[in-house]
């Protein structure tokens, strides 16, 4: 993915022709990597706490799309 790319996609979204949501497949936008993010962070929070267990908190119990939270065990 080029620099390139992001500036046309933000040109695009600017525009009204097309939202961030457009791009979820195409680029690394806020909602494909907030779950990657949420894991690096729970492993971070982890390691400063001596290995202990950290869980993630979803919106919904049956649907893990949405990260809400971090729960140190």
């Amino acid at each position: 993915v080029s620099f390139e790319r992001f500036v046309r996609a933000a040109t695009e979204i600017n525009e009204g022709k097309k939202t961030p949501d457009d791009f979820d497949d195409e680029l690394p936008t806020g909602r494909v990597t907030e779950g990657i993010t949420a894991i690096l962070e729970a492993g971070r929070i982890s390691l400063d706490n001596e290995g202990r267990e950290v869980n993630l908190l979803y919106e919904n119990k049956g649907d893990r799309s949405k990260i809400t939270g971090l729960k140190l065990k």
